[in-house]
């Protein structure tokens, strides 16, 4: 597999510096709920069971 690094230089004028800057400042607020208790999983049989109930909710 290759790796590769890519690198992308962003200049801004001062139109869109202030409309990065107002983006920013008026997009809305994600607020995040957690469903169910966290816990520590090391049984990897578990950890694929976790996942694919989760990917299968995402259909």
């Amino acid at each position: 597999m290759a790796t590769k690094s890519f690198q992308r230089e962003f200049i801004f004028n001062k139109k869109t510096a202030d409309a990065l800057a107002e983006a920013l400042e008026n997009s809305r607020r994600v607020d995040i709920k957690l469903n169910r208790k966290a816990e520590y999983i090391t049984d990897s049989k578990k950890i694929h069971a976790e996942l694919d109930d989760v990917f299968k909710n995402i259909k």
